[in-house]
């Protein structure tokens, strides 16, 4: 594995409580262990999969966006309040809604990369993509990879101990009424706080945000009932500062709306949904100014329409046994 490599893989784990420095630095000496880390508590960061050694890089690509001018300019347009919850189309019931006993979950993930460097951020341009394909046991027992055409199953115990908890066992538990989810989430996340700094009240901005990174690693980290991703999409509709635009730049060209805020007045960190289906199509961070991040290793300096961060999922359903897709 290469350090480039290793530098993508070691801020690939939403799951490191991300306000902790002594967990900053448990992650550092696990870099195969690790899925994300924030530089100064700001920005979301590449993401995988909690299973060592399955990083698999692909060719570079064209770039994927055209100049900062222009992004900017499109993310100038729609700046307005999350419409009413309820308003996105209603879900028949399909194939992927709950799963039956002795499934597994699978997820294809692409994430933007960078010929210039990745470390805490993209360096440059998204000229690469990283794609991975993981299963995991409904029962989370098990994780599965695909490493080089050859299929890994180990056991799984990278949930233990972290917060919030995605297992998929938890996952499945979490209720669909979307008052109650939100109760729920809240919840996880003054119980984060209060880990760190005792019994601490926080405003209603800072609860709402780290809400909004919640959701994204419920959604993005295996395959999700239809309910469930509709009381994730209500979810982000009723969360104060979320703002919201008609259309999506996803990472695959797939159309969709896009759920927003701007963390620490520079960083508009992006979640990508399709409101048909409810199902969560990826994440962006853009610099929509200047700034420089103060950081343990480094210092990172962004330039405005800088993207920070890219991906997508790019497929996901229940499937029968590791190695199938849906």
């Amino acid at each position: 594995m290469s350090d480039d490599e290793i530098s993508v893989f070691r801020h690939a784990r939403p799951e490191v409580p991300p306000y902790e420095p002594a967990a900053k630095e448990r992650a550092r000496a696990r870099l195969l262990d690790a899925r994300t880390e924030r530089i100064g508590r700001s920005f979301r960061l590449p993401r995988l999969t909690p299973v060592q050694g399955l990083l698999a890089v692909g060719t570079a690509t064209a770039v994927l966006v055209a100049g900062p001018a222009l992004l900017l300019k499109n993310l100038g347009g729609a700046d307005r309040p999350a419409p009413a919850p309820g308003s996105a189309r209603a879900l028949a019931p399909g194939t992927d809604d709950r799963p039956r006993a002795g499934q597994w979950s699978y997820t294809k993930t692409v994430l933007a990369s960078s010929s210039k460097g990745v470390g805490g951020a993209l360096f440059g341009p998204p000229d690469r993509r990283v794609t991975n394909e993981l299963w995991r046991s409904v029962d989370g027992r098990y994780t599965a990879t695909m490493e080089k055409g050859r299929l890994k199953t180990v056991s799984d115990g990278s949930q233990l101990g972290m917060s919030p908890r995605a297992d998929l066992p938890y996952l499945l538990s979490l209720p669909v009424d979307p008052a109650a989810l939100l109760a729920q989430i809240n919840k996880t996340v003054d119980q984060e706080v209060d880990q760190e700094n005792g019994p601490t009240r926080i405003g209603a901005a800072e609860r709402a945000g780290r809400a909004f990174d919640i959701i994204e690693i419920y959604m993005r980290d295996a395959a999700l009932p239809h309910k469930l991703r509709q009381a994730l999409h209500t979810v982000l509709q009723r969360l104060p500062g979320v703002r919201y635009e008609a259309k999506a730049a996803d990472i695959l060209g797939r159309p969709g709306v896009t759920f927003y805020r701007i963390a620490e007045g520079y960083l508009r960190d992006e979640i990508m949904i399709d409101p048909a289906t409810h199902q969560y199509l990826g994440f962006r961070a853009v610099a929509i100014k200047a700034h420089v991040t103060r950081g343990d290793d480094r210092d990172l300096r962004s330039k405005k329409g800088q993207i920070l961060g890219w991906g997508g999922l790019a497929e996901s359903g229940f499937v029968d046994g590791p190695g199938r897709r849906p």
